[in-house]
């Protein structure tokens, strides 16, 4: 299914095994309520085990009927790659760019609802300009390979603007390779605050073409209720890759893991399930793990947190200690807790009116073929167009 098509996703295996798990387990409830109650009345039973059925048989019907996405543990990611491009080379120095650009909302008027905010979602003409800032930045650094999270597509709190195609459009023809894939997919949500159709992607984009694109599932689960749950995010990791001519392979995985999950043991998971996966690609050739990790890389940072926003970080560890402890990060402790501390932050917290960085949410994880040439934050000039600064450094490819 492309990344425009706006029908839902009814096919996924693991929401076939879903609904045979919901149907096995009313009708158990229909034998039980008939066998407790068979002291009393069989009639009564009977009349007890079909309102259960009816009403398990309801929020079924409502939960499909809104066209909730329910993705495998592993899928084909959407990716386009025409023939005849240029691949990577032995030596080269590849030059990355990772932003969460928050669904070019802008980071003014921007704490909403999720946040406990009470600002409303930005008007369609605020999106647009915040594309052509987004633009404008990505062709002043001329990334090789783009990574961005929160890109909205053909949604109503952003006036169903396919933002992935109208970005593509004020971008150089040279970033003609990319990938997206879904994390929220609804065709209807009914949430007072946001009510309507949502979608929500990773993109990656490069100047070089890709061999394959998947999408790994991440848990997702949230301390709340369990009808809530079945709208919350459907967390991801998407995983491009790119040939080399050395016949090696260069592995990206972008990811955006789990905000308001404090209480759960959801970033942990997260968390091993990336460091495995960043290790098993890291054997057959270079690797990078990037994106918005939503969680501090050492608890010496907690008191940097905006006060209003410390009920969600743990101040005991890092969930990203797995991630930490074998690979190569950028922005590191050393780097965060430094004299020069304030170039590495990379989030502001809606809470905070005057829009401050207090912490660093955004990290590069890379496998040991690869080095570090130059990395920075790129904080002078993009405050105003998200909640997170983008990340840029440059690798090297290994000679061989």
């Amino acid at each position: 299914m492309g990344v425009f098509d706006n029908k839902p996703i009814f096919r996924s295996k693991s929401l076939i095994r879903h609904k045979f798990l919901v149907f096995a387990l009313l009708w158990l409830a229909v034998l039980g309520s008939i066998i407790l109650g068979a002291e009393i009345s069989v009639y009564y039973s009977i009349f007890l085990g079909c309102l259960i059925l009816g009403l398990v048989i309801l929020f079924v019907v409502a939960i499909w009927s809104t066209g909730m996405y329910y993705p495998d543990t592993l899928e084909p990611a959407f990716v386009v790659s025409p023939s005849g491009g240029k691949i990577l080379q032995k030596g080269q120095t590849v030059k990355m760019l990772s932003w969460n650009v928050q669904f070019m909302a802008s980071n003014k008027n921007n704490h909403f609802f999720y946040d406990k905010g009470t600002d409303t979602f930005p008007k369609e003409s605020v999106n647009l300009q915040i594309i052509e800032e987004v633009a404008k930045i990505i062709i002043e650094e001329n990334p090789d390979i783009l990574l961005l999270q929160e890109v909205d597509l053909n949604s109503q709190r952003t006036h169903f603007v396919n933002q992935l195609k109208v970005l593509r459009e004020k971008l150089p023809a040279s970033y003609q390779f990319y990938s997206s894939t879904p994390y929220f997919r609804v065709n209807y949500l009914p949430m007072r605050s946001m009510l309507g159709r949502l979608e929500m992607h990773l993109c990656t984009l490069s100047k070089y073409p890709i061999n394959n694109a998947l999408r790994h599932a991440l848990p997702s689960k949230l301390n709340v209720s369990f009808l809530e749950q079945q709208f919350q995010l459907k967390r991801a990791i998407l995983e491009t890759n790119f040939p080399i001519e050395s016949g090696q392979t260069l592995t990206v995985l972008n990811t955006h893991f789990s905000a308001f999950s404090k209480g759960t043991d959801t970033l942990d998971k997260q968390a091993q399930i990336a460091q495995k996966l960043l290790l098993k690609t890291g054997q057959f050739g270079p690797s990078v793990l990037v994106g918005d990790f939503n969680a501090l890389c050492s608890p010496r940072f907690y008191e940097d947190v905006y006060p209003m926003d410390r009920h969600l970080y743990s101040k005991d560890y890092s969930p990203l200690e797995p991630l930490i402890k074998n690979f190569k990060m950028f922005p590191s402790e050393i780097e965060i807790a430094g004299p020069d501390h304030a170039k590495w932050l990379t989030h502001m917290s809606t809470a905070d009116p005057t829009r401050t960085p207090h912490i660093a949410l955004d990290f590069f994880f890379l496998t040991d073929h690869l080095k570090f040439k130059t990395h920075s934050v790129r904080q002078k000039d993009t405050q105003h167009i998200s909640d997170h600064f983008p990340l840029v450094c440059e690798i090297e490819i290994p000679q061989k």
